[in-house]
């Protein structure tokens, strides 16, 4: 499992936490399929650690 993955099942674990339905939640983990920032500095790959929550 990658980073990716392993940051969005953590999320998933505290929302599943703090109440949200299993059936409302849809984990997806595109790695560096889809950067946020495409520079080579710890300023985008800061970016890039994220989880993006839609609803």
């Amino acid at each position: 499992m990658g980073l990716g993955e392993n940051r969005a099942n953590s999320v998933r674990s505290l929302m599943l936490a703090q109440g949200v339905s299993d059936n409302q939640l849809v984990v997806v983990s595109y790695g560096e399929e889809r950067p946020a920032a495409f520079e080579h500095n710890e300023e985008s790959w800061a970016l890039n650690r994220r989880v993006e929550l839609i609803y």
